[in-house]
């Protein structure tokens, strides 16, 4: 992990921890330009080295009393994104139980789904999987239509009706959707999880990505998106979204693979839940660190 991120994500977790009894002496950096060129040159092209397991075991501390309660009363869904890594799918859903949200389950879109190249299929599904559903919303653009199919089946409030389970089945046999953890519950907040990969490939899943979250921030009370402090640069998925405008409805977070970064994401959670929409982390279009 680059000691430029750990002092701004890691640090500024820890300052907020300092009110809650845990006592360091760290101060946090809030100004994204303040850190930017040196997150640039210092973190996109090397790799994270091993946690040190004493400030892991810290900022678990100083994080669990951070985001207590933040979210309670919240079922929550992780949907997982091409090259998001298990390891921070599992650090966010604890930190998602930490803040007492309802964990509902996790997902993943897959290549397929964000795959241009496959707009006839994934728009063929979506319409096998609708079929008889009076309650989907229609939209022109052809990716915005396939979201509002998965939403129905995976965001709202008790189980899974007949529906949402019938475009489940549909939606998970042709390809487009893994059921990780199979959610026993319909969730209000859904967090999607991105990888740290910079390539061609992410502008194009941008584009089909813009649509999906269009989809399911009308869908669910809030919708959240976070990935690796890579992502947030030239070539990354939150890069491309965010430039692109395709992401101004939902909240963003670019530092998930920091050490603190699921907390930070849960507090991007509480913050969009109550109507403060936000890009976060030291990427291009960042407008502040954390919330």
């Amino acid at each position: 992990m680059s000691r430029v991120r750990t002092a701004v994500v890691g640090g500024s977790l820890v300052a907020v921890g300092l009110a809650a009894g845990v006592a360091l002496g760290v101060g946090p950096l809030d100004e994204v330009d303040s850190v930017r060129p040196a997150a640039q040159s210092d973190a996109k092209d090397k790799p994270a080295p091993d946690t040190d397991p004493v400030e892991s075991a810290f900022v678990d501390e100083a994080g669990t009393k951070l985001v207590a309660g933040t979210l309670e009363g919240r079922s929550a869904l992780v949907v997982t994104l091409p090259g998001a890594a298990d390891g921070d799918a599992d650090r966010l859903a604890d930190a998602l139980r930490a803040a007492g949200a309802t964990y509902a389950g996790r997902i993943g879109f897959s290549a397929r789904l964000l795959d241009p190249a496959e707009r006839q299929y994934a728009e063929s599904v979506a319409e096998e999987a609708a079929k008889g559903v009076k309650d989907v919303p229609a939209s022109e653009d052809v990716y915005t239509r396939v979201g509002a199919v998965l939403a129905r089946a995976y965001t709202g409030t008790g189980a899974a009706d007949a529906p949402a389970s019938t475009i489940r089945t549909v939606v998970t046999t042709a390809g487009l959707v893994d059921q990780v953890q199979e959610p026993e519950t319909r969730a209000d907040l859904v967090v999607l999880v991105g990888g740290p990969q910079r390539d061609a490939d992410e502008s194009g899943r941008a584009e089909v990505l813009g649509g999906l979250l269009e989809a399911w921030d009308a869908a669910a009370t809030g919708v959240v998106l976070t990935a690796p402090e890579a992502a947030g640069f030239e070539g990354g998925l939150l890069h491309e979204l965010r430039r692109a405008g395709k992401a101004e409805g939902v909240s963003t977070f670019d530092g998930l693979d920091a050490t603190a970064g699921a907390y930070v994401t849960v507090e991007v959670a509480a913050g969009e839940l109550e109507g403060r929409t936000g890009s976060y982390g030291t990427g291009d279009d960042a407008s502040a660190v954390r919330p």
